[in-house]
């Protein structure tokens, strides 16, 4: 439907706002923005050639709140029936990051500035209706989605908690290799609680994570190097 009419219908049923459901994401037009575009020469144009190709100049539109009346643009015309996926809760607006699993995707303010234009895909949302929580990557972030109600979902960027955890994995492998490694050379290892006095063929290594000591490791060498240490020093 073209704006021309479409402004035309508004003025007519006295509706102030149209919405509209383009590129998975809901744009709330009012009807001064109508006149705006006929005024750009834009009146033959369809909304959704607007939005497609203009979308940049309708920016404050998406997912925005509106008050007053409202129709909806589908693809057999006008809607004036209401709808019930319109309806938020009155917590909306909470500045908590929320994300509403629907078609298109909805986000609270707080949502829009943390994840811009997010995309989630199919599977991704199935596995967050399905188990109540999720994590997914999105623009270089890691969002852990936890439901809240219905199908709203509170989102939680955790990148710096996924990456604290791939450093503290990456290092317990290092760990774990290094200490299988001494095993194999015949070295023997001892867990210490605390810093005890060792012999000639042991050491005592300290165990640290940031500035915390988590314990000692007490290294004791091969029984063959120790007979050749023993051994140089009769020499």
């Amino acid at each position: 439907m073209e704006v021309d009419e479409l402004l035309r219908k508004l003025y007519e049923t006295g509706v102030d706002w149209l919405v509209v459901d383009w590129n998975e994401r809901r744009w709330s037009i009012h009807k001064d923005r109508l006149v705006s575009f006929i005024g750009m020469g834009l009146g033959e144009w369809s909304i959704k050639s607007i939005l497609e190709k203009k979308s940049s100049c309708l920016k404050g539109e998406v997912d925005g709140d509106f008050t007053g009346k409202a129709v909806f643009l589908s693809e057999g015309g006008i809607d004036r029936s209401p709808k019930e996926s319109l309806k938020r809760p009155v917590w909306w607006e909470v500045p908590i990051p929320i994300v509403r699993m629907v078609t298109p995707l909805e986000l609270n303010p707080k949502a829009e500035a943390l994840l811009g234009g997010i995309k989630i895909g199919p599977k991704d949302r199935a596995m967050a209706v399905s188990q109540g929580k999720h994590l997914l990557s999105c623009g270089g972030l890691s969002i852990f989605l936890s439901k809240l109600e219905g199908d709203f979902f509170m989102a939680e960027d955790v990148s710096g908690d996924c990456s604290l955890a791939e450093d503290v994995g990456w290092w317990a492998s290092v760990g774990k290799a290094l200490w299988d490694r001494l095993i194999e050379k015949g070295f023997q290892i001892v867990k210490k609680d605390r810093m005890d006095q060792v012999g000639d063929c042991s050491e005592m290594v300290t165990c640290r994570w940031d500035r915390d000591v988590l314990g000692y490791l007490e290294i004791i060498e091969p029984r063959k190097t120790r007979r050749r240490s023993a051994g140089r020093t009769d020499g």
